[in-house]
């Protein structure tokens, strides 16, 4: 698919081909760069050739099965005017994982103005908790403190989570604000249950 080439670091100046690019290892991950020339349109060279991008972008997907992935395809502009898609492996997570229960949950109401909760378990099997959100998590309200954990979570394709499904390991128990599609899974946005604390 490539009638540029593949490049460590950095690829030729000025190259107008399809090239790849691995960029060098820090702190545990390394981008690969895909690089397509951009569509002419007219007078405008500007456009991004978004069905070579994907095409490329899925063979080098297919070749990296079984990695955690911090980007999928992102599309983003050089400097130079013409467009990349973006893929950032997490290389020292590769097989990790931790063992987690996706539970949903269900209301009745009690008829008295409450309601009863009961939970089923929906799947259980091996998970990777990735990208921590960074900055501070604390929530004051009311005098009330609470540390709630955002994190994200992937999860292989068989376990179909639904958005307030909880997903809970040993450490703790997660809500699922969030679900994103990406290759072989599911990436959840999750925040932690760690309840109030007073002052």
């Amino acid at each position: 698919m490539l009638d540029g080439g593949l490049y460590r670091y950095n690829r030729p100046i000025n190259s107008r081909k399809r090239d790849v690019v691995i960029s060098t290892p820090e702190q545990g991950k390394v981008d690969i760069n895909i690089h397509v020339p951009n569509l002419v349109l007219q007078d405008d060279q500007t456009n991004p050739d978004l069905a070579q991008m994907k095409l490329i972008t899925d063979a080098v997907l297919t070749l990296l099965s079984g990695y955690d992935f911090d980007k999928v395809g992102l599309p983003q502009r050089d400097a130079d005017g013409q467009w990349f898609c973006q893929i950032r492996i997490n290389y020292n997570s590769v097989d990790a994982g931790l063992s987690v229960e996706l539970w949903s949950l269900t209301r009745v109401d009690d008829g008295y103005g409450g309601f009863t909760v009961t939970k089923s378990l929906q799947w259980s099997g091996i998970a990777q908790q990735v990208d921590i959100k960074r900055g501070s998590q604390l929530q004051v309200a009311a005098g009330r403190y609470e540390f709630n954990l955002e994190t994200d979570w992937l999860l292989p394709q068989d376990a179909e989570p639904q958005k307030f499904m909880h997903l809970i390991t040993a450490e703790g128990e997660y809500v699922i604000n969030g679900i994103i599609p990406e290759a072989g899974g599911w990436r959840l946005n999750t925040r932690r249950k760690d309840g109030a604390y007073t002052a």
